[in-house]
């Protein structure tokens, strides 16, 4: 496994030397609207998601984390999976920003995670900046990503497979920081992601280690 060393040698190196800032601020100019106050007009976004989110970012100012409420449906268990109740992602926007900007926070956030995984997993194959900034905006542009991360749990899940595959690449660079910050991916994407959506997103990652872990078998 080769990795790209960043150096004088690529050619986008003063072409376009801001990609991962770009990368990170852009989701929160095609949320912005969103962010300031409009309220998008998904049915399951406005109805389930972002009352339900309301109500914990209530709770997180108090100190508290709600499990159920009698104020949806008659009596629900917010804490369910389908939320990613736990994720700390999620919980930092909004204690800062409230239910509203918060919510919209997170999922911008998200997206950026997406983006710059998606850099960092291109760089390491060996894709140069401008290469791995389009690859970045492709995919967290992409109407996968745009259309499902307004469900928060799904924006949760969505950056998970850049991540674990990177994370799987710079493993088996034997990158001393790869394995814990696997688990650290790992750990966020089930707390915060959709479980079937991750586990989809994890299975891209999985396959590879389970390659390479069998290669090093039969070369030994």
């Amino acid at each position: 496994m080769t990795r790209s060393t960043g150096t004088d040698s690529d050619p986008s190196r003063d072409v376009l030397p801001f990609g991962p800032l770009l990368l990170l601020v852009l989701p929160f100019v095609t949320f912005g609207r969103f962010v300031l106050g409009d309220e998008l007009a998904n049915a399951d976004v406005f109805l389930a998601y972002r009352p339900a989110h309301a109500l914990l970012a209530e709770g997180l100012r108090r100190g508290e984390i709600p499990l159920w409420t009698s104020a949806l449906s008659g009596g629900f268990p917010l804490a369910f999976s389908e939320y990613g109740w736990f994720s700390p992602l999620v919980w930092v926007p909004l204690i800062v920003a409230g239910a509203h900007s918060g919510y919209y926070l997170a999922v911008a956030f998200h997206v950026a995670l997406a983006a710059l995984a998606t850099y960092g997993l291109a760089r390491t194959w060996d894709a140069s900046r401008a290469e791995a900034t389009i690859a970045g905006l492709i995919f967290s542009h992409s109407l996968l990503v745009i259309g499902g991360a307004p469900l928060l749990n799904q924006a949760g899940s969505y950056w998970v497979a850049p991540a674990l595959l990177w994370v799987v690449a710079r493993t088996l660079d034997w990158h001393p920081l790869a394995p814990p910050l696997g688990g650290i991916v790992v750990a966020l994407g089930l707390l915060g992601g959709h479980p079937q959506v991750t586990l989809v997103a994890a299975l891209p990652a999985v396959g590879w280690a389970a390659v390479a872990l069998v290669r090093s078998r039969d070369v030994a």
